[in-house]
């Protein structure tokens, strides 16, 4: 399966970590990484997931069922490598951005 790599951006939820880790996910799709980050001075949630998915649709599946959680703002695809993979200098200005295309659209 090919590996994938989401940005989430969340509000200021203490749940929001609980609510990602505890999202019901079908079986071919697997979450082999995740990193949090709650940036000082702001009031967002800077996840990275790393997930295993067999196809484009249930990539966007997966994105569809991260956006109806509660206090996600943005859900993006990231390439491996590209300026925004450490969550650490993720530039949360993000979430202003327009509308992405998931990948294979």
């Amino acid at each position: 399966m090919p590996e994938h790599l989401l940005a989430v951006v969340a509000g200021p939820g203490r749940d929001v970590p609980a609510r990602v880790i505890g999202l019901p996910l079908p079986s071919d799709i697997d979450i082999i990484g995740m990193r949090f980050s709650h940036p000082p001075g702001s009031g967002l949630w800077c996840i990275q997931l790393t997930v295993d998915v067999p196809s484009a649709e249930r990539l966007t599946l997966l994105t569809k069922r991260l956006h109806r959680l509660v206090d996600v703002l943005r859900v993006v695809p990231l390439e491996p490598g590209g300026r925004h993979e450490s969550p650490l200098t993720w530039d949360p200005p993000m979430i202003n951005r327009g509308p992405q295309r998931p990948p294979g659209a």
